[in-house]
């Protein structure tokens, strides 16, 4: 069985989803901290787009003081207006490409629920579109969550209790990994 672990990003990379398609069970570990930083590699509550003005933030607004170190199942998100404001930029860079269509409604789908956690919203942003692209649930891929499959919150051996709770045993020990 071949197992791939991430943490929830919003709007997730093309990159994410190539793993995800070569893996027979993907996991979200929405238990793990967000990143400290907000440097331009961090992606977890925000993602670029590019636009005819160069590139413009997507972000969504996270509660205050609790942005960095938290993890993405405790990291509540602020309002809904960030959601018509996201749309507008993208119907704005992209209204003349291929299937603009087909990647508004998806958006729309995305946006249409109340998300209150980064947690909430990067897993169904992920099922959502995994699904528009044709890797869920077709290919027999099952995304779990931490919270859903009571895996572990924290501590070293967190990615090895993970698996092991999915099923997977590990037969090669790794330096630093526990059995």
């Amino acid at each position: 069985m071949r197992i791939a672990i991430h943490q929830p990003n919003y709007m997730a990379y093309p990159g994410f989803f190539h793993k995800m398609s070569q893996c027979d069970k993907f996991i979200i570990l929405d238990t793990c901290n967000m990143k400290r930083s907000t440097g331009s590699n961090n992606h977890e509550n925000r993602n670029r787009i590019k636009t005819a003005d160069g590139i413009k933030w997507l972000t969504v607004p996270i509660e205050a003081g609790r942005k960095h170190g938290i993890a993405f199942k405790d990291a509540h998100i602020v309002g809904d207006d960030w959601k018509e404001e996201q749309l507008r930029k993208i119907k704005a860079a992209y209204r003349g490409a291929h299937c603009f269509e087909e990647g508004m409604s998806l958006m729309r789908t995305i946006f249409l629920p109340e998300h209150r956690t980064m947690a909430g919203l990067g897993i169904y942003s992920i099922q959502m579109i995994a699904r528009a692209i044709g890797i869920y649930p077709n290919t027999g891929i099952e995304i779990a969550s931490s919270r859903k499959d009571h895996i572990p919150s924290s501590g070293p051996s967190r990615i090895v209790r993970s698996v092991r709770s999915n099923g997977v045993s590990i037969g090669e020990r790794r330096q630093g990994l526990p059995r």
